[in-house]
């Protein structure tokens, strides 16, 4: 960057020594010129009086008879004048421009030095711009991952939740299977003693029933002999 920027004032210094070379040829070639001199039948007019006639007679056809008035012809006057009026304006915009040239100059050479120091602070600046923009995208990441822990926290309450009332179903259905269960095997026990019942009496309704058969066939018996005379 440096030796970029010192083969640019390079350049501007070639310019501008050009240009001043060239301004001083063209004024030395004005200078040179020969100036058309008064004819003895043209009187000279004051400054004073031209430009108090030229604001009198701002029109051209009134121009032309001012100069028929005073005799005089005004395209030899202005060619007189104007390499004078021309010279002195270009010799302060010369000096100007001189004085601007040794000003900037100087200013330049008097930043020679500085050079380390004003890459130091551009790189400062870059740096200090980078620093902030990567603090920009810290701190976008630091809240991308608050609402990330909040979210997830929400999760994890919505799955415990979800955990407690499944555990409650489970918990549930074990209830009731036990009690079916427990159900279960009570009738079964209900049914083994009914059926235990059932196998201890069957022999002694047989035996009652064979009982009562003796006794209605007595009772028939009994009855027969009765109704005989």
């Amino acid at each position: 960057m440096k030796r970029s920027l010192l083969y640019n004032m390079g350049l501007f210094d070639s310019f501008l020594k050009k240009k001043e070379t060239k301004t001083e040829e063209d004024l030395n070639f004005n200078l040179e010129q020969p100036q058309p001199a008064l004819t003895p039948e043209q009187p000279r007019v004051s400054p004073s009086q031209f430009s108090n006639s030229f604001q009198m007679y701002p029109s051209r056809n009134q121009s032309t008879n001012f100069n028929q008035s005073f005799g005089i012809d005004f395209q030899n006057v202005q060619t007189h004048t104007q390499p004078f009026q021309m010279s002195s304006t270009f010799q302060d915009q010369q000096q100007t421009q001189n004085q601007y040239e040794y000003q900037y100059t100087q200013s330049y050479t008097s930043q020679d030095f500085d050079w380390d120091s004003y890459i130091q602070a551009i790189a400062e600046k870059v740096v200090e711009e980078k620093i902030q923009i990567l603090d920009q995208k810290i701190n976008d990441l630091n809240l991308a991952k608050e609402r990330l822990s909040f979210e997830i926290e929400q999760i994890k309450e919505d799955v415990k939740k979800l955990s407690d009332k499944v555990d409650n179903l489970y918990n549930t259905l074990i209830k009731k299977i036990e009690e079916y269960d427990k159900g279960i095997k009570e009738a079964t026990v209900e049914v083994q003693a009914l059926h235990k019942l059932v196998r201890t009496m069957i022999p002694a309704i047989s035996e009652s029933v064979k009982e009562l058969k003796e006794t209605i066939e007595e009772i028939k018996l009994l009855r027969d002999s009765i109704r005989r005379p």
